[in-house]
């Protein structure tokens, strides 16, 4: 017999929230993982003694998780979802007949809390992983990813007249470099390879700025067109967990390799979490960096930013560095002393006489320059040459290899599945705050996967070999294979080879 269901409304209901929310529910394990009753302490001095009592903080900052956790990006909608959603309800502590809160009070607390109360979030969240194992501190990784700002670029003015440009950012840029040439071919020479002047963005953000977002940087990166952008910054634990143990938000025109140094320091000062080598890409390879590391005893598994010489021209390898006289040597004997100093990048210019290089049969393998062959050195080359050193190991090139696919599938899952493909709000506090949102929600998940005991088989997986009865033998022919002697075209292969065995051994080289 078919049953119709009529709609009519009772005037008692028999119900309970709690029992209609599934006992492995997410947002269930949530409120299991981390206590959120410290943001009363920290939100207490926001607030007066007197008057009508407003939103409970505690509430305000789940509300805000809740958008990231599930890639809510409208706070209108977040609102609307909080009347509707049983499993929100019972996470903020609401039951079905009280009034949730309105989208506005979300704007209101991020302008009164500042990013403070979201950065003591994300590192209780960074702290509660480390008590549960989910960070080894063997190896971090560093990158940083562009995020969108939320601006257009018909926004931009100039900084003078306060008028829109009436050329294009090319144009605009191109009659700067115009009105400011370099004099000297070496210092510009150094100023071109030194990362601090790779972007080109510079010179147009010290010129003009968006009047929608003046905190957001002009910057073109890659094959991508120009844009308005910030950068989120973070370090990443080797471990299975992938935990995010630091992080930080800049504009775009901020240069990555200038915050390698702030985030190990702030994971070792706030978390005592202090990894063994760090993994970067080549754009953090430069001295400073290098000796930063090596006196904290961290290895560098970064490639050296190195300085390219003019092409067909004879490199910095040619040259003998005698340290004793503080000068060069060059292949046919004549001493290179030093000429200058570049302050502001460090740079010690060492050049020949011009005399000398006229003379020589090689001027043309050597150098173009009139005023004779001219050698870079760093003030930390010490450091530099020590970090090369370590390059050349199967240790740093299995961390180098490692380390592009862990980061970048955290940055996939931050910008795919908890908001941060694009600026919400505008200014770098509000994206701070968005960005701290995103990264604590981002260990939070990896806390309630990884903290319940489920995966600490994978993790002891991960330690050991996959293949254990063959990992002597395995051993050896990488041995053999690494040691032999061969042709030069047959070195990328024969590494390939020992890489491969490596990795699929889980063997561990010093």
């Amino acid at each position: 017999m078919m049953r119709i269901k009529q709609k009519e409304s009772k005037l008692f209901y028999n119900f309970s929230l709690s029992s209609h929310i599934p006992k492995d529910h997410f947002l269930r394990s949530v409120e299991e993982a981390i206590d959120f009753s410290f943001v009363h302490d920290l939100a207490r001095p926001y607030y007066s003694h007197t008057g009508q009592p407003g939103i409970d903080p505690v509430v305000l900052l789940k509300m805000m998780l809740i958008g990231y956790l599930y890639d809510i990006t409208s706070e209108r909608k977040l609102a609307q979802e909080l009347k509707v959603n049983l499993a929100f309800m019972y996470f903020l502590g609401y039951d079905i007949d009280e009034e949730t809160p309105n989208h506005s009070v979300l704007s209101k607390a991020r302008r009164r809390f500042g990013a403070r109360i979201f950065e003591e979030f994300f590192d209780r969240l960074v702290e509660k992983c480390k008590s549960k194992g989910l960070i080894q501190a063997e190896k971090a990784f560093i990158d940083s990813s562009l995020v969108p700002a939320n601006a257009s670029l018909f926004s931009i003015v100039d900084c003078g007249q306060r008028v829109a440009l009436k050329q294009t950012p090319k144009e605009y840029l191109k009659r700067v470099e115009e009105a400011n040439p370099a004099d000297d071919e070496e210092i510009h020479q150094a100023k071109k390879d030194d990362p601090k002047s790779k972007s080109p963005d510079l010179p147009k953000n010290k010129t003009c700025y968006s009047k929608t977002d003046p905190d957001a940087s002009l910057i073109r990166y890659k094959n991508r067109p120009l844009q308005l952008a910030y950068k989120q910054h973070i370090s990443v634990d080797s471990g299975p967990a992938k935990v995010i143990t630091a992080c930080s938000t800049t504009t775009a025109a901020v240069s990555d390799e200038h915050k390698l140094t702030h985030l190990i320091s702030k994971a070792y000062e706030k978390h005592n979490i202090l990894p063994k080598e760090v993994g970067a890409d080549t754009k953090y390879g430069t001295a400073d960096n290098y000796r930063f590391l090596l006196e904290n005893g961290i290895l560098p598994s970064m490639s050296h930013h190195s300085t390219k010489s003019v092409k067909d021209l004879w490199g910095k390898d040619k040259f003998i560095y005698n340290k004793e006289r503080d000068q060069y040597k060059c292949p046919r004997g004549h001493v290179l002393k030093n000429a200058s100093f570049i302050k502001d990048l460090r740079h010690i210019i060492y050049r020949a006489r011009a005399k000398h290089c006229r003379a020589c049969k090689y001027q043309k393998e050597c150098t173009s320059s009139a005023q004779g062959r001219s050698v870079i050195r760093h003030v930390h080359e010490a450091s530099l040459e020590i970090a090369k050193r370590h390059l050349t190991t199967i240790r740093a090139k299995l961390t180098i290899n490692e380390r592009s696919g862990a980061i970048e599938n955290v940055f996939a899952s931050e910008k795919k599945d908890l908001g941060l493909k694009r600026a919400k709000f505008r200014g770098l506090t509000n994206v701070t705050i968005q960005s701290l949102l995103t990264a604590a929600a981002y260990n939070l998940r990896k806390l309630v996967k990884y903290a319940g005991g489920s995966k600490q088989k994978l993790k002891e997986s991960i330690k050991s070999p996959i293949l254990p009865p063959f990992r002597e033998t395995a051993f050896k022919i990488a041995q053999i294979i690494r040691d032999s002697e061969g042709v030069s075209i047959a070195l990328d292969v024969k590494e390939r080879i020992f890489l491969f065995f490596s990795r699929i051994c889980a063997l561990n080289f010093v």
